[in-house]
């Protein structure tokens, strides 16, 4: 009975220490690299763990445009962000069908295009724009970009609205015009994503107003509170 009695004892000696191993200290729970180890899932705190990241959600779709004498348009899109974003999830450029005009008296061409990208960064800084494109056919159905334009995410969560004003580069002499009419290769920018989004030397080129685009975005965010960063919902 004696030895029984020190077995039980021990027993339960040694089960307490494994419990205070286990699921005591606590102190170290704030340490980024203590909460991967700690097994007492009842103190564990997802909200006070380190975020390596927040994350950007974009999804919308790019509605409708007017267009001055025009027809036929298909838009292209392509996002532009700084070199600390990541895409997560999503296609960063797209081309959307040729659209034409109602046969009435509106001048409106529908695309109903939608796009969806998910990003993570840890930083703002070059917040991502989308450079639109609207293309068309020439008189000997090549297709040749006529109109540029961009516009920069929205930086509050929910549901938005953009209307997006088209310019059109032209040339500096009627000459020019014709044989660029001639050879299906209208005045046009190269590396024309990163010039149209940050403008740098794009002030020097003449342009004229091309139209209107309508696109409308869907935003979510995660974190982002988490590096200082406070946004208010949306709805416009």
């Amino acid at each position: 009975e004696r030895l029984e009695e020190d077995l039980s004892l021990g027993t339960s000696e040694e089960y307490k220490d494994d419990e205070k191993s286990i699921f005591s200290e606590d102190a170290n729970i704030d340490n980024p690299h203590e909460y991967s180890k700690h097994e007492n899932l009842q103190t564990y705190e997802p909200k006070r763990q380190p975020h390596s990241f927040f994350y950007l959600g974009v999804s919308g779709q790019i509605d409708s445009g007017e267009f001055n004498n025009r027809d036929g348009i298909a838009i292209k899109y392509d996002i532009v962000k700084g070199n600390r974003w990541k895409l997560v999830k999503g296609e960063e450029t797209g081309i959307s069908q040729h659209g034409f005009r109602n046969q009435g008296a509106s001048k409106r061409i529908v695309w109903n295009f939608p796009f969806e990208v998910i990003y993570s960064s840890t930083n703002v800084k070059e917040w991502p724009q989308i450079v639109l494109y609207g293309s068309g056919k020439d008189f000997r159905g090549r297709e040749v970009i006529e109109f540029y334009g961009s516009v920069h995410v929205p930086t509050a969560p929910g549901r938005h609205t953009r209307y997006v004003r088209l310019f059109q580069p032209v040339t500096s002499s009627i000459f020019g015009k014709f044989l660029g009419w001639i050879k299906g290769n209208p005045a046009s920018y190269k590396d024309a994503p990163n010039l149209i989004a940050k403008g740098e030397g794009r002030e020097v080129t003449r342009v004229q107003s091309g139209g209107l685009i309508k696109i409308t975005f869907q935003i979510t965010q995660r974190n982002l509170e988490k590096y200082g960063y406070k946004t208010t919902s949306s709805d416009d």
